[in-house]
């Protein structure tokens, strides 16, 4: 088990996003982070269901699409290792806007909403540190989609 802690830790601390969260901030996220990982395409999430927490991800990629009736479906962003997903729930508690599938094999290090508010309770200031990240990410995201509205136009 502490190997697993000792993993866990690692991959916080190599996390891009997590390059100037302190070891105290990484040490409040390391327990709340559950490592989790699928051999195939396998859906994670579908648009509409109810937030449930933000992925990491470690390895692999996945899609972030709307399914569309009698249509292909509308791919939004394709995650590659060292980019969340989920985070929107994260930041207003509604849900998911998006589904996400994994592009074949892929792991994520992930934080449950109820972890995330337990963390707001007792480490506020490593709390506001990953919700400036996620709005950072939200709105790096928003941009890039706008742009490719409209270009497409």
């Amino acid at each position: 088990m502490m190997k697993m802690a000792v993993e866990k830790l690692a991959f916080l601390r190599a996390y891009p996003l997590f390059e100037e969260f302190t070891d105290y901030d990484l040490e409040a996220l390391e327990p709340l982070a559950r490592i989790k990982t699928w051999n195939d395409v396998e859906q994670i999430f579908s648009e509409s269901d109810p937030t449930d927490g933000i992925y990491f991800l470690r390895t692999g990629k996945m899609q972030i699409y709307q399914a569309v009736p009698d249509e292909k479906d509308l791919t939004m962003a394709i995650v590659e290792a060292g980019q969340p997903l989920g985070e929107i729930g994260l930041a207003d508690g509604l849900p998911r806007t998006a589904s996400a599938r994994t592009l074949g094999k892929a792991s994520a290090a992930f934080i449950s909403l109820a972890d995330y508010m337990k963390l707001e309770k007792e480490k506020p200031e490593t709390a506001i540190k990953m919700m400036k990240v996620i709005l950072q990410i939200m709105s790096a995201r928003l941009r890039s989609f706008t742009g490719r509205m409209f270009s497409a136009k």
